[in-house]
């Protein structure tokens, strides 16, 4: 399987099964550690995230995910 950034579109590389050539989405370290960071701004209370005003905003939830 086809493994790609659902947030950049970054080709992360394969996964099993190899012989599989469909395409499976996940998020790159890189976007993941932009989330985490956005996260960390909210949970600080900070009003301006990413260059954007926020009044009160829920981000995802974020998984540990350990990239091979």
């Amino acid at each position: 399987m086809i493994r790609i950034c659902s947030d950049c579109g970054k080709d992360m590389g394969e996964k099993p099964p190899y012989e599989d050539t469909s395409v499976t989405h996940g998020m790159c370290p890189d976007c993941v550690d932009k989330v985490r960071e956005t996260l960390r701004e909210m949970r600080e209370g900070r009003e301006n995230i990413g260059g954007k005003s926020h009044e009160r905003t829920y981000g995802p939830i974020i998984c540990e995910q350990t990239w091979n």
